[in-house]
């Protein structure tokens, strides 16, 4: 009917005020679809990246929400560039990258911790290549090369060789990125022990 417009704007409005935020994602979002043109377009296309914002859980848990609040802000960024609602969605969208980079982060130096080095290397690197200006990036770089050398160290002899040059570049790609890094000194006592057992490898050859 002629009151249809208003009807979905209000229903979904109720869901929101009720803090029913997937059913009130929803309610938006079909407005959006149904009145494109409306005076409540611009509005309730926000609210459907808000919703799922609100929705999003903590880093640790799953971030499907966080994930779709993102690319709903970007839609809606995209969709209105001069809307009085930019502010806060671009500072909202470094929120939600920052939570989906803490729980890469956490992720992969889980595996570090179990002392799964092989896999900490390869998803450690993952972060670094998804996140280049991540917050995390000086101690994703550490981690990789004191993965890489406990790794090359555990290995058997015929591997050795070949892991511990891996380890020594790691070095170096940290301390360029971190020459005056927080774990530089840590780093490069690292670095010796490579050194020195590279040379032991190489006499055993």
């Amino acid at each position: 009917s002629e009151k249809g417009e208003l009807s979905l704007y209000y229903f979904a409005k109720c869901h929101y005020n009720t803090k029913d935020y997937i059913s009130a994602a929803y309610y938006f979002e079909n407005f959006t679809k149904t009145y494109g043109t409306s005076i409540y377009a611009e509005e309730c296309a926000y609210l459907v990246a808000y919703c799922n914002y609100l929705d999003s859980p903590i880093n640790s848990l799953d971030q499907s929400n966080t994930m779709e609040s993102l690319k709903q802000f970007q839609l809606f960024a995209n969709r209105y560039p001069k809307s009085q609602y930019i502010a806060e969605c671009n500072t909202i969208m470094d929120e939600l990258r920052l939570k989906l980079e803490t729980k890469a982060f956490k992720n992969a130096r889980l595996y570090y911790q179990i002392e799964d080095y092989k896999a900490a290397i390869i998803s450690l690197n993952n972060v670094v290549k998804d996140y280049p200006y991540s917050a995390y990036k000086e101690e994703c770089l550490f981690l990789i090369l004191k993965s890489s050398y406990i790794y090359a160290h555990k290995s058997i002899e015929t591997k050795q060789s070949e892991r511990f040059k891996v380890a020594i570049d790691n070095y170096h790609a940290y301390k360029e990125n971190f020459e005056h890094g927080k774990f530089m000194d840590e780093a490069n006592k690292i670095a010796d022990k490579i050194t020195d057992e590279i040379k032991i490898v190489s006499l055993k050859k």
